[in-house]
């Protein structure tokens, strides 16, 4: 396990000039913001993490699944387990599901990605999205802006912009979404 440090701080935010819409049920933000919080009610408190996986067409991502995986965590950092990964990888495959992304939390304010961050994430391909929480989701999610959205492109996570996230994050009213719980598998 490698502990929690911050990384070199990247002065510019991306600021895409694509298409792509990103939809998010505003019950999922819930039962993310839950799980996350039940970390954060540890004591001491623990950073958390979820997995957000959906589906893609075209220029759309519905995101309609929050994953917990089994970890291990502390105040300052956090290991996802192997098999936790593979349990991931085949509830993917069995729902026809795409992974997103992963939502995990810092202890302070700071919303980059520390060097453990995009070192050790379980996932790296193109696309995919890593949004840090300040504060232990304390207080909340919402708005995203108050996140650190980074993306995986070019090899490495980078940070979109507040604009970006406004003009393409869309939290919805959508019903249709769901809860893979692997913590205590």
């Amino acid at each position: 396990m490698v502990g929690w440090r911050k990384g070199n701080k990247l002065s510019k935010k991306l600021n895409p000039k694509d298409v792509i819409e990103y939809h998010l049920p505003g019950g999922l933000i819930n039962i993310t913001e839950s799980i996350l919080l039940e970390y954060s009610h540890k004591t001491p408190p623990s950073e958390g993490l979820v997995y957000w996986a959906g589906t893609k067409q075209k220029e759309v991502v519905n995101i309609t699944t929050c994953i917990a995986p089994r970890i291990i965590s502390n105040q300052y950092n956090l290991t996802v387990d192997h098999y936790s990964n593979f349990r991931v990888v085949e509830a993917l495959s069995k729902s026809r599901l795409v992974h997103i992304g992963q939502v995990h939390t810092h202890p302070t304010k700071w919303v980059d990605h520390s060097d453990t961050d995009s070192v050790c994430a379980s996932f790296k391909t193109s696309g995919i999205l890593s949004i840090v929480v300040p504060n232990y989701a304390l207080k909340g999610i919402l708005p995203l802006t108050q996140c650190g959205t980074h993306r995986f492109d070019d090899n490495i996570f980078i940070r979109l912009s507040n604009k970006y996230i406004k003009s393409h994050f869309k939290i919805t009213n959508e019903k249709d979404f769901s809860l893979i719980d692997l913590r205590n598998e």
